[in-house]
């Protein structure tokens, strides 16, 4: 039995959320399956925009990184002057996005299933957006068991550098012959002047022949 009165299955498991505004969130799952998800305080469900650190210049590359952290899920892409939709909570309008990522049921367009999408914004970059609340899958969850924004962004950072920094190389002559010899997964923390804890990517890079 859990503390909010609810009878845990032998096969579920719990993972906390992030907290956003005055509330919690506490997410159950059955198998891969979101079942249940209780939230405290003055708050509801609901979509939260935030801003990110992809840039619309580089749409390829997230898209890229996008399919290659969740290989299961599936990357829509608007086509240009078009929306594609993110769904969430029953009962909220989906949220039109440039590129969304579907984790379940990607050919419903159903309220219930819950994406993360990302949006264009007038500074150049894109904006993340999801409920939050409810977009507790395993897949958009990191190796400490935290989901929301941060976390996505997080898991998200480490591949988009990666890719950025080849396309560097591609691209400027005076890089030319360098090969990237880093290793996947290879990922340091280090925290902030806040004492946030903050993933870098360690990228090594190797001039042929040396």
């Amino acid at each position: 039995m859990s503390g909010d009165g609810l009878m845990a299955h032998p096969h579920s498991k719990l993972i906390e959320g992030e907290a956003c505004g005055n509330a919690a969130s506490s997410s159950f799952f059955f198998g891969d399956e979101f079942k249940y998800c209780h939230l405290r305080g003055n708050d509801m469900s609901h979509y939260t925009e935030v801003k990110s650190a992809f840039s619309i210049e580089h749409r390829d590359e997230l898209i890229a990184t996008c399919k290659e952290l969740w290989p299961e899920a599936t990357v829509l892409v608007a086509d240009e002057g078009k929306h594609v939709k993110c769904r969430g909570w029953p009962g909220q309008t989906p949220r039109n996005c440039d590129i969304v990522v579907r984790f379940r049921r990607p050919t419903e367009e159903k309220q219930g299933n819950y994406d993360i999408g990302f949006v264009k914004r007038a500074d150049g970059s894109y904006a993340m957006i999801s409920d939050w609340y409810a977009c507790t899958y395993p897949e958009a969850t990191n190796d400490k068991g935290r989901t929301g924004s941060a976390a996505v962004e997080g898991m998200l950072k480490p591949i988009y550098t990666r890719r950025l920094m080849k396309k560097t190389l591609k691209k400027k002559k005076s890089l030319k012959g360098f090969k990237d010899i880093s290793k996947k997964g290879d990922v340091i923390t280090r925290k902030n002047k806040d004492g946030k804890e903050i993933r870098y990517a360690r990228l090594k890079f190797r001039r042929a022949g040396l």
